[in-house]
């Protein structure tokens, strides 16, 4: 791609038709440069996206969650707190914590003081976790949700909410959405 930005910063300098002061020419040529060998965005300048957004549960790959059974103690149905404790139910955390009232903007002092690793590093199978309207988000519960996928650049989680549905979503470091904090397994 870089010979054909090339070309086309040379044929927009060049281009008899084309009437501009040569600065302004010049100016044009490298923007149109860029934009053509490092594309529109950078990826740690893009938006969260979302993958995948679903009523019955299919964006994590159809794991199981039953949303009639609650999972630590949790509120039943399309909630945050029920779902991600589910997914660290079936990787194998203990079934026997719990409850948060229904609240994840308690999580990262509970597990905190139960010995957990809380801190601002991603990892898979780590919860991420917002504290209530951290960012101008997640109103007065706070939320949390799974990180299924870390890269250098942007975290893959998988989430749910009340009233909501079960969503797959990436969101980039940088981003406004990014989580405020991430709780660990223990090492066993």
């Amino acid at each position: 791609t870089d010979i054909w930005a090339w070309r086309l910063a040379e044929t927009a300098t060049n281009f008899p038709r084309m009437r501009f002061p040569r600065g302004v020419s010049i100016a044009i040529s490298t923007a149109l440069a860029a934009i053509l060998s490092f594309g529109v965005l950078a990826p740690s300048e893009a938006a969260n996206t979302t993958i995948c957004s679903s009523w019955r549960w299919t964006c994590d790959g159809r794991l199981g969650y039953n949303p009639r059974q609650s999972y630590w103690r949790q509120l039943t149905g399309h909630n945050c707190t029920n779902y991600v404790a589910f997914r660290l139910i079936r990787d194998g955390w203990s079934k026997k914590l719990g409850p948060f009232q229904g609240n994840a903007k308690v999580w990262d002092n509970y597990f905190r003081a139960k010995g957990y690793t809380v801190n601002h590093q991603p990892a898979v199978g780590a919860i991420a976790q917002w504290n209530a309207h951290e960012n101008g988000l997640y109103g007065s519960s706070g939320h949390v949700a799974y990180v299924d996928v870390v890269t250098a650049d942007y975290i893959i989680i998988d989430e749910d909410g009340w009233g909501s549905k079960n969503i797959r979503r990436k969101i980039f470091k940088g981003d406004r959405h990014w989580p405020g904090r991430f709780i660990h397994p223990k090492k066993k």
